[in-house]
């Protein structure tokens, strides 16, 4: 299999989570964070990430072929609801992270959205739906 992107996952794609059964085919390289700080919100069954916030994202990378991309593609909505950018992680290498699309509707949405200030989404449901 050829592998054609990497791809930044921090939210329901991630292992044991709502849609990581899409990332089957796909190779599993390890938990990673983002270099640069994002806002995180909750929007219910899923994260959005937006540039420019207060703490790094905290995921996992993995390797796609590009069948598996564009599925991701489609799940996500790319390019209107989630538009997928190439960058930069704190070990130095890069991925594609999908950041949400700010438009006013998003926006209006987002303001009475939860922040999720960890960056970090699998924690944030542990203690959202303690067990």
């Amino acid at each position: 299999m050829s592998h054609a992107a990497r791809v930044f996952a921090y939210g329901s794609l991630m292992r044991g989570l709502k849609y990581s059964a899409l990332l089957v085919d796909a190779v599993f390289c390890g938990a990673a964070e983002t270099q640069d700080p994002y806002e995180l919100y909750d929007l219910g069954p899923y994260p959005a990430a937006s540039p420019g916030g207060q703490s790094v994202l905290r995921g996992e990378v993995y390797e796609l072929d590009e069948a598996t991309l564009e599925r991701v593609d489609v799940l996500e909505g790319h390019p209107h609801l989630y538009r997928r950018r190439e960058r930069p992680l704190k070990d130095g290498s890069t991925a594609w992270v999908y950041e949400i699309v700010m438009d006013e509707e998003t926006r209006d949405r987002l303001r009475r959205a939860p922040r999720v200030d960890s960056g970090d989404w699998r924690r944030w449901l542990e203690l959202r739906s303690p067990t």
